[in-house]
């Protein structure tokens, strides 16, 4: 059977070309989706080190970055900086690792 003179031979690997267009169009678009995720998730790493590097050192920025968590974080994430203890307490357990500097930093 020809349809608008295409055979269904032609048809068939139109559709199929398109399938395969599809496909690499929906790997390249998860891909860049996945670097961009990757590159927000560095970010976030990274100042969150510098917050908690100034944190273990400044007790005032300490206190202000506790009451800023202590208002937003729910469950475990207020565990994790133990915001049901006191400051001092919280901030030296969850940034014990940013006082002390490393050779390297």
């Amino acid at each position: 059977m020809k349809i608008g003179g295409f055979g269904d031979g032609r048809i068939r690997r139109l559709i199929e070309e398109r399938a395969r267009i599809d496909a690499q169009i929906s790997r390249h678009t998860s891909r860049q989706w996945e670097t961009r995720r990757k590159r927000e998730l560095r970010r976030f790493l990274v100042a969150g080190e510098v917050v908690l590097r100034h944190a273990a050192r400044d007790e005032a920025f300490a206190k202000t970055l506790f009451n800023l968590l202590s208002e937003v974080l729910k469950g475990r994430d207020r565990a994790l900086f133990e915001l049901n203890s006191d400051v001092r307490n919280a901030f030296a357990s969850a940034s014990a690792d940013y006082r002390d500097e490393s050779p390297d930093g």
